[in-house]
C-alpha cells in the first residue's frame, strides 16, 4: 500500500494519465492538417464547392483538435520540472534543446499559419490561402520530429558527455540527437500511424454522415479519401513498424525480450498447435533469439578444488559432474543483461 501511495508511483501516474489523454489529439492533427491541405489544393485547382465545403468541415475538426492538444501538451511539458526535477536537472541541457526547438520553432511557425488561415478566409488570395495551410502540415510534422528526437534519445543516449565536476550531462553533438537511426524510424512509424489513424477518424465520420444521407457529396468525396490513405498509411505503418523493431532489438534486447514476455531467460509458453519439434529433453531445438536470455550465454563451472577437498570427497559425487554451486561466468552478452 505504501508503494501505490509512493509520490514516485503518483508521479508516474498522473504523467501517463495526461500522456495518453494528450496524444489522442496528436495523430489527428498531424493527419488532418495534410488531409485539409489537400482537399482545399483539389478546391483551388479545380473550384468545385464540394471540396471548399469539406476543407471547412474537416478543418473545423482540425482545429478543435490542435486547440486540445495545445492544452494538453503545455500541462505535459510542465510535467517534467514538477514531477521528475532531479531528471531535468541531470539531462536538461540535452533533452531541453529538442523541446526547445519544438517550442521556438514548429510551434510558432505552425500557430503563425494557423491564424492566417482561419482569419483569411476572403481576405487572402486563394492560393496564398491554401500555402497557408501547408505550411501548418510542416509545422506539425516538424513539431513532432522534436518531440520524437528527445524520446529517442532517452531510449539511446547518444551525442553528449558527462561532466563529473558538474555531476550532469552535457550535449556535444546536436545534429547527432536529431539524425540518429532511433530518432529517423520512430518518426517514420509515428506519421504514418498517425495518418492511419486520422484516415480511420475521417472514413468513420464519413460512413455516419452517408449513413444518415446528409452532405452526400462532401462526405462520399471525403470517404473516398479517407480509404485511400487508410491502405496506404496501414501498410506503411506495418514496414515502419518492422524497422523500428529490428532496430530496438539491436539497441535494447531486453526491452523487447520483456515486450515478448521472456521473463528469467525462458522462452514463452506457446499453444500447441504452434509448438515447435521438442527434443527428448523438453526444449525447443532452435536457440533462442536472444542471446543475453539463451540459457546458452550463460554456463555454470565448478570451482576449483585444492587436492585436500579432492581427496575428502566421495567418489559418487566426483562421478556426478560438475558442482552446481559453483561462480556463474559469463559471456559478454550475459553480462550486459545484468
Amino acid at each position: 500500500m505504501e508503494l501505490a501511495l509512493a509520490p514516485e508511483t503518483m508521479a508516474r501516474w498522473q504523467f501517463g494519465i495526461t500522456t495518453v489523454y494528450h496524444f489522442l489529439f496528436v495523430p489527428l492533427t498531424i493527419s488532418l492538417a495534410a488531409l485539409v491541405a489537400g482537399l482545399e489544393t483539389a478546391w483551388v485547382r479545380t473550384g468545385k464547392q464540394k471540396y471548399l465545403k469539406a476543407t471547412k468541415f474537416w478543418g473545423k475538426l482540425f482545429l478543435i483538435n490542435i486547440a486540445m492538444g495545445v492544452v494538453t501538451g503545455i500541462v505535459q511539458e510542465f510535467q517534467f520540472g514538477m514531477n521528475w526535477s532531479d531528471y531535468s536537472r541531470f539531462v536538461g541541457d540535452i533533452f531541453g534543446a529538442p523541446l526547445a526547438f519544438e517550442a521556438l520553432i514548429a510551434f510558432f511557425f505552425e500557430s503563425t499559419f494557423i491564424g492566417l488561415w482561419i482569419f483569411g478566409w476572403d481576405k487572402l488570395p486563394k492560393k496564398l490561402h491554401c500555402f497557408c495551410m501547408w505550411m501548418v502540415s510542416i509545422g506539425t510534422v516538424l513539431s513532432a520530429y522534436f518531440i520524437l528526437a528527445a524520446n529517442s534519445w532517452m531510449q539511446h543516449p547518444v551525442g553528449y558527455k558527462y561532466n563529473r565536476a558538474t555531476g550532469r550531462a552535457e550535449l556535444t553533438d546536436f545534429w547527432k540527437v536529431l539524425t540518429q537511426d532511433t530518432t529517423l524510424v520512430v518518426v517514420f512509424h509515428t506519421l504514418t500511424a498517425a495518418f492511419l489513424t486520422g484516415a480511420a477518424f475521417m472514413v468513420g465520420v464519413s460512413a455516419y454522415h452517408l449513413m444518415r444521407k446528409k452532405h452526400i457529396k462532401v462526405m462520399r468525396t471525403s470517404l473516398r479519401l479517407g480509404l485511400v490513405t487508410l491502405v496506404v498509411a496501414g501498410l506503411l505503418t506495418a514496414v515502419s513498424g518492422d524497422s523500428l523493431g529490428k532496430v530496438m532489438f539491436k539497441q535494447q534486447p531486453m526491452k523487447m525480450a520483456s515486450a515478448e514476455a521472456l521473463w528469467d531467460r525462458r522462452r514463452p509458453r506457446r499453444s500447441r498447435s504452434s509448438r515447435t519439434a521438442m527434443s527428448p529433453r523438453g526444449t525447443t531445438r532452435s536457440p533462442s533469439r536472444y542471446p543475453a536470455c539463451s540459457p546458452s550465454s550463460r554456463t555454470t563451472t565448478s570451482p576449483r578444488r585444492s587436492p585436500a577437498s579432492t581427496t575428502s570427497t566421495s567418489p559418487s559425487s566426483r562421478s556426478s559432474g560438475p558442482a552446481t554451486t559453483g561462480p556463474t561466468s559469463r559471456s559478454p552478452t550475459g553480462a550486459s543483461a545484468g
